[in-house]
């Protein structure tokens, strides 16, 4: 069993959901479309055995105002924990081109920072 979560910065509330290998929570939380999309997508493509999403846009709030669907929602800075079999053979630079590319529409749509945390189930110790 895997596990997919939500971080929000600032409150510090943590919002975890288990999922299965196969299957995870199509959950569209409450104003958080670029979250939820993230969280949707990367299940899907990825099948982690961990994710973590969490929102540090609260921490760059003093920033200009950014454009597009992202910034509607203040969603514009995030940090991505990934644990995947994906991964396995798979380079650093590879293992983040891999993501951009899951993420493209959330990138184009005004997501201005993306720190990645990229492992295999053998490198978390999983």
């Amino acid at each position: 069993n895997g596990s997919v979560g939500m971080r929000v910065g600032g409150a510090g509330m943590a919002a975890m959901k288990s999922c299965k290998r196969n299957t995870y929570t199509r959950a569209t939380i409450e104003g958080r479309p670029i979250y939820s999309a993230m969280q949707t997508k990367l299940s899907e493509k990825l099948v982690p055995k961990k994710l973590v999403i969490t929102d540090d846009s609260n921490k760059h709030s003093e920033h200009e105002a950014m454009v597009g669907k992202a910034a509607e929602s203040g969603e514009t800075h995030f940090t991505v924990e990934v644990v995947s079999d994906a991964f396995e053979g798979v380079g650093l630079v590879k293992r983040h081109r891999m993501i951009y590319e899951i993420l493209k529409e959330e990138l184009d749509a005004g997501v201005h920072a993306l720190s990645l945390k990229t492992k295999t189930p053998k490198e978390a110790g999983l």
